[in-house]
């Protein structure tokens, strides 16, 4: 199930779930069974970088590219 959460627009959802077609643009859209970010970008939702995850494993690394740590 989709929600809507805070003025900020945020969806949260799982990853199976389709994501609204009228978002407004810069919307996100968090997949809370996946960790993924996506940003609507006025036409179409786009990932935002890595998972959480492999952010804060790459942190733990000294950096990096958090997409190529996955």
């Amino acid at each position: 199930m989709v929600t809507l959460e805070g003025a900020n627009a945020t969806y949260t959802g799982e990853s199976t779930d389709t994501k609204p077609a009228d978002a407004f643009p810069n919307t996100l859209f968090k997949e809370l069974d996946t960790g993924d970010t996506y940003y609507y970008n006025g036409t179409a939702w786009a990932k935002v970088g890595g998972t959480v995850e492999a952010k804060a494993k790459a942190d733990t690394k000294g950096g990096g590219d958090a997409e190529a740590e996955k």
